[in-house]
């Protein structure tokens, strides 16, 4: 029974370039779950707000009485 080598899918070995795209893209989504991880915590923490609040309604002057 032959070793599995992670270094190799399948029978051919990568090539150093596309190594060094999956140690990026590896990272890349590793700091995604992190950030989005963190948003999670922080908007758990300090929801936003669902709506904003109304202005105040201005006060309309009264008809003069003559």
């Amino acid at each position: 029974m032959e070793r599995y080598d992670f270094k190799v899918i399948g029978k051919k070995p990568l090539s150093l370039s596309k190594r060094i795209m999956f140690q990026v893209l590896r990272y890349l989504l590793a700091g995604a779950f992190l950030y989005i991880t963190y948003l999670g915590f922080t908007l758990r923490n300090f929801p936003v707000p669902s709506k904003s609040p109304a202005p105040p309604v201005a006060r309309q002057i009264a008809p003069a009485e003559n």
